[in-house]
């Protein structure tokens, strides 16, 4: 029981120092209209956690996520005047260890000091954010005696005021390769980053219900006609999570439809596809499950279990 005990209190503290970079983001870019954050993280820790922590980090991720999303929600509420502008379409996360050789690490109280591998705190993590993945791990400007500016390390520990990394210590590493990424919603509502072409008020195409079967919003709120705005999106019935395989899902009003009911996307080429996992139609044509099929760009008719009718529309 100790041992499960102390596994969860180091994934919990790779979540909390997560946390506290985004909270440090959005406090360093944000303004009095415009709330702006980091999107990308990558998470430092010991070789000897990197087992455990690696294994449990997509638990980790969505957990942080999710309170992502609650502090979001919550300075919108208080600030009515504030729009949401992320850099990136979704949040980005990675774990690397950190090399057994030797941590270098500076001393706090002797910054000239390495701290050796054996000496690092068991329970250290230290996170470095960013706009968007690719800044995270361009280190070929720095030479081997800078420093890699990073989030705190664990609280209360003597390496609290602990800010920078060694480039000795990180130069040369690549990301695990097995990292995660979740497109940034809010409350399941998908929101365009600051630097696509799209803005809030414009859609990439249109679903509009013609049997009376209602889109639902985070709050069960009900509308006939639903903007798509990703790329990449679940469809499910009246009791879908607001997100599904690290992508938002859709609800609509209907205790019929499965959910995931079916996905959309739109491709490299513009045009959009459909992946039905429950009983679709596509123009009257039963599509397969589980495969893709190419949506007209007008006036494309999408049939649930052979009676609930949408048409879809590309803008």
């Amino acid at each position: 029981m100790g041992r499960l005990s102390s596994k969860r209190n180091k994934v919990s503290l790779v979540i909390d120092e997560i946390v506290c970079a985004f909270e440090e983001s959005i406090e360093q870019m944000s303004t009095e209209r415009t709330l702006m954050f980091h999107t990308a993280y990558v998470v430092y820790v010991p070789h000897s956690n990197f087992r455990d922590l690696h294994l449990a980090f997509g638990v980790a991720t969505q957990e942080a996520v999710e309170r992502f999303n609650e502090i979001l929600v919550e300075r919108l509420k208080k600030n009515r005047n504030l729009r949401m502008k992320p850099i990136c379409d979704s949040w980005s996360f990675d774990i690397i260890s950190l090399k057994e050789e030797g941590s270098d690490i500076p001393d706090e109280d002797n910054p000239d000091s390495r701290v050796t591998y054996e000496d690092l705190e068991e329970n250290f993590v230290a996170v470095r954010s960013s706009f968007v993945p690719t800044e995270l791990y361009n280190f070929t400007a720095l030479d081997e005696d800078a420093e890699v500016k990073t989030n705190r390390s664990k609280p209360n520990s003597k390496y609290e005021n602990m800010q920078r990394l060694s480039i000795r210590a990180i130069a040369g590493l690549k990301p695990s390769g097995t990292g995660y990424s979740y497109p940034i919603s809010i409350e399941g509502v998908p929101v365009a980053p600051v630097n696509s072409a799209l803005n809030n008020d414009e859609a990439l195409a249109t679903l509009k219900s013609c049997d009376g079967i209602s889109f639902l919003d985070a709050h069960k709120n009900k509308y006939s006609i639903f903007d798509i705005r990703l790329t990449d999106m679940f469809f499910g019935g009246r009791s879908a999570s607001p997100m599904y395989q690290g992508k938002p899902m859709v609800a609509l009003d209907s205790e019929t439809i499965q959910s995931p009911h079916f996905e959309i996307r739109r491709d490299t080429d513009g045009g959009f596809y459909i992946r039905p996992i429950g009983d679709v139609e596509v123009n009257q044509i039963p599509a397969t499950r589980n495969k893709w099929t190419r949506l007209s760009d007008k006036n494309t008719t999408i049939k649930l279990n052979g009676s609930i009718e949408f048409v879809f529309n590309k803008k």
